[in-house]
């Protein structure tokens, strides 16, 4: 609270420690002068602070500070480098996200190493797509996702419960197991509905441990919540793909393809198969 209010109150002419040669400083001379200096002092979790500003923007009756990620990946990289472990992670996140994946790797490994639980969730990623020389290895990311899922990540539990359900190779699957993680994702959400995605996790686990009925009930309330398609008892699964495929692009809904294939895969009495592929990462 007292950083942020220092943000509000002071305004300076002053350019960052470590960022020297940038022919525009308009929005660093709004740091004020007593965070630089600590900064200077070494106090990482300012550096962060500045960085998060950045990354945010910044709008209020004092002052405006524009949304700038260049600026704030540097400023996360100088709190990184103060052994701030919030700036190690946001660091490691936005090199990953840039598809610099060694040296994200490099970050993310040290602010797990400092107890980041959403460091070990994106560290999971590089076994699972083979990334920053890496090989494939489910076993692997789920000692990560374990390690996440410890700190409560609840997109660990998702996503782990996910591949044991939906992996083509056999070892990387184990149905039970997977009904055990996304059950204790479950209870975590109490009287609250779990987001549509994680949802459709536990329809796939249990399709895999063959309960059709409630992989198709399940689903059939993702399909209707989610994407807005009624769904009854007596609709033939297979043509309730076939008119989704037709409708124009505008009237699609992001995600809803993949739940409606999967509706008509369990109504065929199949479970749901699915390599991991890597999608472009803006979250």
């Amino acid at each position: 609270m007292t950083i942020l209010w220092l943000f509000m109150m002071v305004s300076v002419s002053a350019e960052p420690p470590g960022i020297s040669g940038r022919s525009d400083v308009q929005a660093e001379q709004l740091i004020p002068r007593t965070l630089l200096d600590k900064v200077a002092e070494g106090d990482g979790e300012v550096a962060y602070f500045i960085g998060n500003m950045f990354k945010q923007g910044l709008q209020n009756d004092y002052q405006s500070i524009p949304q700038d990620d260049e600026l704030a990946q540097e400023w996360f990289l100088k709190s990184a480098e103060l052994g701030y472990v919030h700036g190690m992670f946001e660091t490691g996140l936005m090199l990953y996200r840039d598809k610099q994946w060694s040296a994200a790797k490099k970050w993310l490994q040290q602010a797990a190493e400092a107890g980041h639980g959403e460091a070990f969730y994106r560290l999971a990623y590089f076994s699972v797509y083979g990334l920053a020389g890496e090989a494939v290895n489910c076993q692997r990311a789920y000692s990560y996702f374990e390690q996440a899922k410890i700190r409560t990540i609840k997109s660990a539990f998702n996503d782990w419960a996910w591949m044991l359900a939906t992996q083509p190779n056999e070892d990387c699957r184990n149905g039970h197991q997977a009904l055990k993680i996304i059950s204790e994702l479950e209870s975590m959400y109490g009287q609250q509905r779990m987001p549509w995605a994680m949802i459709d996790t536990k329809a796939a686990v249990l399709a895999e441990i063959a309960d059709f009925n409630g992989a198709i009930e399940l689903q059939s309330w993702v399909v209707a919540g989610y994407c807005g398609i009624t769904v009854s008892e007596i609709d033939d699964f297979s043509q309730l793909m076939a008119d989704y495929t037709r409708r124009s692009e505008d009237d699609k809904i992001r995600g809803c393809d993949g739940y409606v294939e999967r509706l008509n895969v369990y109504s065929q009495r199949q479970p749901w198969r699915e390599e991991m592929v890597m999608h472009d990462d803006k979250q």
